[in-house]
């Protein structure tokens, strides 16, 4: 059976499976992480590549992060 890409609605029920969201509205990666210069950054696999899960969300709810630009958190 050929490897077949999950859909957009599957995609998100995994990442919010991943995520806690905290009284002050801060959501929590609690999926698995990957240190980059002796930072932890949230992963995920969008069904085609890994993503750090910062950067996922916001190409979701907010579209492409213009060149040049990183996607930061307050938390």
């Amino acid at each position: 059976m050929p490897w077949q890409k999950a859909s957009i609605e599957r995609r998100i029920k995994n990442f919010f499976s991943k995520v806690i969201i905290i009284d002050c509205g801060c959501w929590v990666w609690i999926g698995c992480h990957s240190g980059e210069g002796g930072f932890f950054y949230g992963q995920f696999y969008d069904g085609k590549r890994m993503v750090t899960a910062t950067r996922w969300a916001y190409e979701n709810w907010r579209g492409t992060i213009p060149d040049g630009l990183k996607v930061c958190h307050r938390c």
